[in-house]
């Protein structure tokens, strides 16, 4: 494939985890995961917690609070990233932009 922006040949993705799956709403809940996983990360680095610290928060071990700060996106479901955020008392705030893309950003955000 050619490196140039216009090439007809060049495959084109709105959402990245196209390239990897034929299933829309596989890719779909794939991206949602790495925004949700992404969103984690920043506020686990804004409250300054070690990986020790998240594990304890979280109540899980630190291999599997590696997988959530590597961004092993395959290795955490939905359910699990939601029981994450319900945890700490987290919530995700989703902001939709429908041009030029459909930009979705998401970003952790407490509550009471």
């Amino acid at each position: 494939m050619s490196n140039v922006p216009n090439d007809p040949h060049r495959l084109r993705y709105e959402n990245p985890f196209d390239a990897i799956t034929d299933d829309p709403a596989e890719a779909a809940d794939l991206q949602y995961r790495s925004r949700v996983m992404a969103a984690l990360r920043e506020y686990f680095k804004a409250k300054a917690l070690s990986q020790a610290d998240i594990g304890e928060v979280l109540g899980v071990p630190q291999p599997r609070v590696s997988e959530l700060m590597t961004g092993k996106i395959t290795a955490l479901s939905s359910a699990t990233l939601n029981g994450y955020m319900g945890r700490i008392r987290v919530g995700i705030m989703v902001s939709f932009e429908p041009e030029p893309i459909g930009r979705i950003e998401a970003r952790a955000v407490e509550y009471a």
